[in-house]
C-alpha cells in the first residue's frame, strides 16, 4: 500500500511528489506519443 511506502501521514503527499517526478512525466509523455505514433 502506498501509506506503508510513505507512511499514513504522508501517503498521498508522497504519491503525488513520487508520479510528478520530471522523469516519470517525461516517461508517461513519452508513452503517450509512442501510441498516439501507432496509432495514426
Amino acid at each position: 500500500r502506498l501509506s506503508d511506502m510513505f507512511g499514513d501521514q504522508y501517503s498521498l503527499e508522497g504519491a503525488l511528489q513520487f508520479l510528478f517526478q520530471p522523469n516519470v512525466i517525461y516517461t508517461i509523455n513519452f508513452n503517450n506519443m509512442m501510441w498516439q505514433s501507432l496509432l495514426m
